[in-house]
């Protein structure tokens, strides 16, 4: 089998195999953690941080770590705040991409009336979080500031490309949650 592989110029893959011949899978044998460190660059310790499942944390943990592509502690709370923010809208509304908690959609235990104020607040938190950004994009031509979000922080997709874009956009919420009174006023 192998000699006939060999001969037609072709070596045969080393490592472990099954009974049947096959090659065993190389990382199956690594647990979650190594493979986890081994496909992002991450040493073990930040491999085992919780930031490190997305890539907003990852940036983070770069961030931590005095890397130029890292981005601030400020910048991961907005982009936290932000995700939850969006979610509570997509809530008011009864999308099925919402997150749900249990108990979330039952309502008992208030009435219409405060369920609808509740529901106001919710959409003028939401679309001042959009105006903070899309004041920041008006600043900034030339860059796509609502794409950044929506791609690495709500699609959670790596594309390193975005990064500066995604740090603007992560600023301006940043200024808009914490009230930033000076930012917002030099954007208006």
């Amino acid at each position: 089998d192998r000699d006939i592989m060999a001969k037609r110029g072709r070596k045969p893959k080393e490592g472990p195999r099954h009974s049947c011949g096959k090659l065993e899978q190389s990382r199956a044998n690594i647990d979650g953690i190594a493979l986890r460190a081994a496909t992002f660059g991450l040493s073990i310790a930040d491999a085992r941080d919780q930031k490190a499942g997305s890539f907003v944390g990852r940036l983070r943990i770069a961030g931590q770590n005095k890397r130029p592509e890292g981005i601030s502690e400020a910048q991961y709370d907005a982009a936290l705040r932000y995700l939850e923010l969006r979610n509570l809208a997509l809530k008011r509304i009864g999308s099925e991409a919402a997150i749900y908690e249990r108990g979330d959609m039952t309502g008992a235990a208030s009435d219409e009336a405060d369920q609808a104020r509740r529901a106001e607040a919710i959409k003028a938190r939401w679309e001042a979080a959009l105006a903070a950004v899309q004041a920041k994009q008006n600043e900034c031509r030339g860059s796509n500031l609502a794409a950044a979000l929506d791609y690495c922080v709500v699609r959670d997709e790596s594309h390193v490309h975005m990064i500066g874009d995604l740090r603007l956009a992560l600023n301006a919420l940043a200024d808009h949650f914490t009230g930033n009174r000076k930012a917002q006023k030099r954007a208006a």
